[in-house]
């Protein structure tokens, strides 16, 4: 039996368990990552601690050293932010999670048989009345406080041109379940459908939201019209939205950086067997000692229950005691 909140058992399992599925990387790291992402998410549910594993995120990025890699307490996001003059980082961030969108409604989503014929005088007013509804919006998500805003739907440049000048953030068409579920998981706010239904209690809150771009170097052409740099590699700028700094965050990201597509994909197994080796230990917490140090100690009271014959029955039991001893060293050796 073993305590889970021990830190160094559950290091060394995980270790273990990395070990067996990667070569050449810096195992050690990956395992201290994937134990302290179990242990951040572990819940109790009726006096017993429960893990998720679907709570934890692996985010793989190609183009920087595998010693970039890192656990991160909230969300990383594989797209930038909405507008240009949106400040590509902040503090202290105030977090607005909406299932609606920052966007009129198109004439063929009401699918309405009403037609309405616009003159050429009034368009004018009907763009004032457009830029007075977005003013309104953008007044309800100042009003909350939020420094950025994550939308399930989309978000027009109207918007956020008008957000940009708050020095608001806004991140649009992320996903319900995989995205703004897991931020509200993370940064303990909650998801709201409309903006009238938007209060302060509702934010969520993390210490950074800040825009990554750099350049990606693929081993697989992952974009149609890829560039080239001057030694021939292809090159794509690539922009990422990370949230980080949760408090108390009952879900969370595992940034996994590597120079090379197959370096990243052997992390990730290495990193989903510790994660899963923790989650095992969390629901059942026994461990067993491992390279053959079972069959060893076997070995030793086969040898110890042998002498207490006297007759042909000893040399069998020495035999048995010998094959398991066999199992042990072709451990030994395999391993090098």
């Amino acid at each position: 039996p073993v305590d889970w909140r021990d830190a160094e058992v559950m290091r060394k399992v995980a270790i273990t368990a990395a070990g067996t599925k990667s070569g050449g990387l810096p195992v050690k790291k990956l395992a201290e990552l994937g134990a302290t992402a179990v242990s951040q998410i572990v819940q109790f549910r009726d006096g017993k601690p429960f893990v998720d594993i679907g709570d934890i995120c692996v985010f793989k990025w190609i183009g920087k050293p595998s010693d970039e890699t890192r656990l991160v307490t909230g969300m990383v996001f594989d797209q930038g932010l909405r507008h240009p003059a949106m400040p590509k980082r902040l503090h202290n961030v105030k977090i607005a999670l909406l299932r609606c969108g920052l966007e009129p409604r198109k004439v063929w989503e009401e699918k309405l048989p009403v037609k309405v014929q616009i003159g050429p005088e009034k368009m004018g007013s009907l763009l004032d009345v457009k830029l007075k509804m977005a003013r309104g919006d953008v007044e309800k998500i100042v009003k909350s406080g939020a420094d950025l805003v994550v939308l399930k739907h989309g978000c027009d440049e109207l918007h956020a041109g008008l957000l940009a000048d708050r020095n608001i953030q806004v991140v649009h068409r992320v996903p319900d379940s995989g995205g703004i579920g897991r931020l509200a998981k993370a940064s303990g706010g909650t998801a709201v459908s409309t903006l009238d239904d938007l209060r302060p209690e509702d934010l969520g809150h993390a210490e950074v939201a800040e825009e990554i771009t750099a350049p990606r170097f693929d081993t697989k052409r992952l974009h149609s019209d890829p560039r080239k740099s001057p030694d021939g590699h292809e090159i794509t700028e690539h922009r990422l939205f990370v949230i980080d700094g949760c408090k108390a965050p009952r879900s969370v990201t595992v940034f996994v950086r590597a120079d090379v597509e197959s370096m990243v994909d052997e992390s990730e197994r290495a990193l989903d067997a510790s994660i899963a080796t923790c989650e095992a230990i969390v629901k059942d917490p026994r461990i067993v000692g491992g390279a053959g140090s079972v069959e060893a100690e076997l070995a030793r009271r086969m040898r110890e229950f042998a002498y207490t014959f006297e007759d042909k029955t000893q040399v069998i039991v020495l035999w048995y005691a010998e094959a398991l001893e066999g199992v042990v060293e072709a451990l030994a050796s395999n391993a090098g």
